[in-house]
């Protein structure tokens, strides 16, 4: 349901677009960018569920997570909002220079979804190793 919301959201903001090339292609770059910093915090959820055995090591964990999900976002916001992410988009991903201020927009608000994400992939791990697997499909 969530994915069908967002792409009537995605669909109608094109369709108002004059330029909807640039947008579909501003958004997939940020993309790309946003798929590598949110695997770091994907490796969460595995760490978790090899590593989690009791309370204590869940707060071991949780710190390990805190510096991680710290790291991924001191390293976002400086592409985000520094001239760092304006020329790793230029000249790492070939993006043109009118894209560039799209890009960041769209990367921006990426963030937001790159530190939830790795803050439910602590818990899922718990989840797994506990065999809760029914809250992953309700989470």
């Amino acid at each position: 349901m969530l994915v069908t919301l967002s792409h009537i959201i995605i669909n109608g903001t094109l369709t108002r677009a004059t330029d909807a090339e640039v947008i579909i292609a501003s958004y997939v770059i940020a993309m790309s960018l946003f798929s590598i910093m949110e695997r770091l915090g994907v490796l969460l959820r595995n760490a978790c569920s090899a590593l989690v055995r009791d309370r204590v090591s869940f707060q071991a964990m949780a710190m390990v997570a805190v510096y991680v999900v710290a790291t991924l976002m001191l390293f976002s916001a400086t592409i985000a909002y520094t001239p760092i992410g304006p020329w790793i988009f230029e000249h790492i991903f070939g993006a043109e220079q009118a894209m560039i201020g799209q890009i960041v927009e769209v990367y921006q608000i990426l963030i937001i979804v790159t530190f939830f994400s790795a803050i439910r992939c602590l818990f899922q791990g718990v989840i797994i190793f506990n065999r809760q697997t029914k809250w992953l499909t309700i989470g």
